[in-house]
């Protein structure tokens, strides 16, 4: 069961607190059923079940229209969450990073491309093995440098002890 982080301060959120009550509920619903990229193919049966919205399939459409620039619609009944990336994310999605990965591969599959409804990938070389290595280096140079000063004070026998 996938986890969604939602902020304490989501309801003084000035769009959401401007909702009815149900679309509120209908937003709730999107942002915790999506997938991890924030794309969604709506049961509506489903979603009018579990958030007891009376009408929601028959007035899905006001609702989406409601919802604003909060919801896009993609192809074959599929939803996006615009907000959900940088919410769950951050601003800046790193290739490097396996679950990034996986929601920039997800964006592509949907025609969702880098700049478009501000999802920004990081360009460049920042392969994490290189970074471990060099880090690793660091390390044995520190250690190299410990071992020079406490030769230089008479090792490790620095109280008189041979």
């Amino acid at each position: 069961m996938a986890k969604r982080f939602i902020s304490t301060e989501f309801f003084q959120d000035p769009f959401i607190s401007e909702l009815s009550k149900d679309n509120k509920l209908f937003y709730v619903f999107l942002i915790t059923n999506c997938d991890h990229a924030g794309i969604i193919d709506i049961n509506w049966k489903l979603a009018e079940f579990l958030t007891e919205i009376e009408g929601l399939r028959k007035g899905y459409l006001t609702v989406i229209e409601q919802l604003g620039n909060r919801i896009m619609k993609l192809t074959n009944g599929y939803y996006y969450i615009p907000k959900f990336i940088e919410y769950q994310y951050g601003k800046v999605l790193n290739p490097n990073v396996s679950v990034h990965h996986s929601v920039i591969k997800k964006l592509k599959s949907f025609g969702i491309q880098d700049g478009k409804y501000n999802i920004r990938v990081k360009q460049g070389l920042d392969n994490p093995s290189v970074r471990d290595k060099d880090k690793d280096k660091d390390k044995d140079k520190d250690k190299k440098n410990s071992n020079t000063m406490s030769n230089s004070k008479g090792g490790k026998n620095n109280e008189g002890y041979e």
